[in-house]
């Protein structure tokens, strides 16, 4: 069966309920002024943990609370209460019934050959270039080198 929504006549008495003396609307969990519109008619116990859903909703079924942002009551209940108690209500039927969930495996497939990096070609010169390319490969210093402090190619 579906959820269970207030109807208007209900949610207008649970609103009247949670209007004080001043006519300030108050969340009925933590009483703070909310505006209206800011607020969230919830379910007490949740509708997806009730088992007679043919009985119609009441005021006393609901309750006015604070919503807008995340640090409400509303989210707070929604979140930290009713979800939890709604998944290990799921949980716990599933069991009751047998259902028992297929752990995931990998899929069983032919390895692939391993890949192996080809070496590097040797760095070809380009025709014309081999005066060039002598110039700029690195000089093997000597010791004689490194006591003068220049390398060969700067002296005369």
């Amino acid at each position: 069966m579906s959820r269970q929504e207030f109807t208007t006549a209900v949610a207008v008495e649970i609103v009247k309920r949670a209007t004080d003396r001043l006519g300030f609307i108050r969340c009925e969990c933590c009483g703070c002024v909310v505006k209206p519109g800011g607020f969230a008619i919830d379910h007490i116990v949740a509708d997806a943990l009730k088992i007679d859903k043919r009985r119609k909703l009441t005021a006393s079924d609901g309750q006015l609370l604070c919503s807008g942002s995340r640090e409400t009551c509303h989210s707070f209940k929604t979140g930290e209460q009713d979800q939890p108690a709604i998944a290990r209500a799921k949980r716990l039927e599933a069991a009751h019934v047998g259902v028992r969930l297929i752990p995931s495996r990998k899929i069983p497939s032919r390895p692939f050959p391993k890949f192996v990096k080809p070496p590097k070609p040797a760095l070809a010169l380009a025709r014309g270039c081999v005066e060039i390319a002598r110039r700029f490969q690195p000089m093997p210093l000597t010791l004689a080198d490194v006591e003068v402090g220049q390398p060969r190619s700067l002296r005369s």
